[in-house]
């Protein structure tokens, strides 16, 4: 009897490691792609981004410094992509697929049209502004 129940506990121990495995495989990635399509003023506008996460880390002037260069998003640089020419501010952009970047600032922020993409997000693609 002693030898069933040693080979029923080791096949539940096997059991619960199989069983384990595809759930571990199943983790949500820490960076998710995400995107979003509107249509404005008949102007297809789409933005696809990878979120960071920011796992209790305080962000802006500590990780992201202000005044400096930075990707607002993780693994590649998030895109804006336009179906027809735009004004952003009142300065013209052509239509087509930008990579954006962000000079944070405590009051405000500059957004960079960058005509490099598809690129990593870091290093930023400094004489590529649109």
């Amino acid at each position: 009897m002693a030898g069933a129940a040693a080979r029923v506990r080791r096949f539940s121990v096997a059991l619960v490691v199989l069983a384990a495995r595809p759930v571990a495989a199943q983790q949500i990635p820490l960076s998710q792609r995400g995107g979003v399509t509107q249509m404005v003023g008949g102007t297809r506008i789409e933005i696809r981004y990878s979120r960071p996460v920011a796992r209790r880390r305080e962000l802006f002037g500590k990780l992201v410094p202000w005044g400096k260069v930075w990707c607002p998003g993780a693994d590649t640089a998030t895109t804006i992509a336009f179906s027809a020419p735009v004004h952003i501010s009142g300065k013209p952009l052509d239509a087509g697929t930008y990579s954006l970047w962000a000079i944070p600032e405590p009051d405000a922020w500059t957004v960079i049209f960058s005509r490099a993409q598809p690129v990593f997000h870091i290093p930023y693609p400094e004489g590529r502004d649109a």
